[in-house]
């Protein structure tokens, strides 16, 4: 028996995470493939059951903390997880982003909005460059 403390999962009704957008993920990322109903269910207790796992960790680290933030940011819950030997486990082909603004690569993140943006951002460097190009150089005499 160990002494560390095991989370305390709350008995409640609700999940915390949408079922159906799981759902919906979860087809999105299987097209040819027959999923069940439940399957989303079971998807989200386990998430659900990592989160929880993450943040009381997270929690723990903070509270060791003696000058820090009030809140979990995310140094905090990044060294929670490379410090808990199991979320070592989990995560340990996972890199972790250095940068405070997360880039999304993944265009099926995006909003329509940010896609259209994205593609005039990349047109007008587009032409920019072309125009760079088309300038004929002068000679010096």
């Amino acid at each position: 028996m160990s002494d560390v403390e095991e989370p305390q999962v709350e008995s409640k009704n609700a999940s915390i995470l949408s079922i159906p957008r799981i759902d919906r993920a979860i087809r999105k990322a299987f097209p040819s493939k027959r999923v069940s109903a439940g399957s989303a269910v079971y998807a989200t207790a386990a998430i659900e059951l990592i989160l929880n796992e993450v943040v009381y960790s997270a929690e723990n680290k903070r509270v060791g903390i003696k000058r820090g933030p009030k809140a979990i940011d995310r140094k905090i819950l990044i060294a929670a997880v490379r410090t808990n030997p199991e979320l070592g486990k989990l995560f340990r082909s996972y890199a972790f982003s250095a940068e405070k603004s997360i880039r999304v690569k993944n265009d099926a993140l995006l909003t329509k909005s940010d896609k259209e943006s994205a593609m005039a951002k990349r047109l007008a460097e587009k032409a920019q460059k072309a125009e760079k190009a088309a300038v004929p150089a002068v000679d010096e005499d």
